[in-house]
């Protein structure tokens, strides 16, 4: 690569990092680059208490395809708590050609947050699907439920 590409290249990636919190077009590939604030849900929290059931004490990996109730599957809500390091998602088997695995289970934070004994970053920042921060703002399980969901019913089952 000669040198004068590989500055204007290290420009434009200066560029976007620089100003990917307001947004702008990146000037390599015109596609909108900027980062965002995402909150941790009612959907999620419901969701991740579905999975800390499933998984039970053991940790068992749950295939979301085959086991995940409508609720669950149609919310497309969970994979994003991983974000939060709440939930992990099985490797992916390189034979079966789907671009993740759908197979996840709790990790223990994520369990700890699902029964309400700790609480964690209200919001994290992404960009381009990775963390750049996690908020100083906390938030419970029962905070992100609000009042949709009733947390002792969630943990009886569906």
């Amino acid at each position: 690569m000669n040198a004068p590409f590989r500055d204007t290249l290290q420009e434009a990636i200066a560029m976007v990092e620089a100003n990917r919190d307001e947004g702008l077009e990146c000037p390599c590939c015109g596609q909108l680059a900027r980062s965002y604030w995402r909150r941790i849900n009612s959907a999620m929290a419901r969701d991740l208490i579905w999975l800390v059931r499933q998984s039970g004490d053991d940790l068992s990996w749950v295939d979301l395809h085959e086991e995940a109730p409508i609720q669950v599957q149609q919310s497309r809500e969970l994979a994003r708590l991983a974000h939060w390091g709440l939930i992990e998602e099985k490797l992916q088997d390189s034979e079966r050609g789907a671009r993740t695995s759908g197979i996840w289970r709790p990790t223990y934070q994520g369990i700890r947050f699902a029964r309400g004994q700790i609480a964690v970053a209200a919001y994290v920042k992404l960009y381009d699907n990775r963390v750049l921060e996690f908020s100083s703002d906390r938030t419970t399980v029962w905070e992100s439920l609000g009042k949709h969901f009733d947390f002792d019913e969630l943990w009886r089952g569906y």
